[in-house]
C-alpha cells in the first residue's frame, strides 16, 4: 500500500490507465482472432487501424505490431489482398 499522498494518486492513476489499456488490448486481440479466422480486405484494414492505434498509444511494441500485421498478411489470399492496398490510405 503507498505510503505517500502522491504515491496514492498515483496508483489512481494508475489504474484508471490499466482499465484504459485492458479494454484496448482486449479489442485487438478480438480483432486479430477474427481476422484470423476470416481475413478480408476490410478485416486487415480494420486490424491494421487498430494495431497502429495501440502502437501510438505505447500499448504494444512496434516490433510486436509489425509481427501481428505480417503475420495477417500471410494468411490473406494472394489475388485478393495485397499489404499496398491494406495500407492504402
Amino acid at each position: 500500500m503507498p505510503v505517500t499522498k502522491s504515491a496514492h494518486k498515483a496508483l489512481r492513476s494508475s489504474r484508471r490507465k490499466k482499465v484504459y489499456n485492458d479494454r484496448i488490448r482486449k479489442k485487438l486481440s478480438q480483432i486479430v482472432k477474427e481476422t484470423i479466422k476470416k481475413t478480408t480486405p476490410a478485416g486487415l484494414k480494420k486490424a491494421y487501424q487498430i494495431i497502429d492505434r495501440a502502437v501510438a498509444k505505447k500499448i504494444i511494441h512496434a516490433n510486436r505490431a509489425a509481427r501481428i500485421k505480417s503475420r495477417l498478411i500471410k494468411l490473406a489470399p494472394r489475388e485478393k489482398v495485397s499489404p499496398k492496398k491494406v495500407l492504402k490510405k
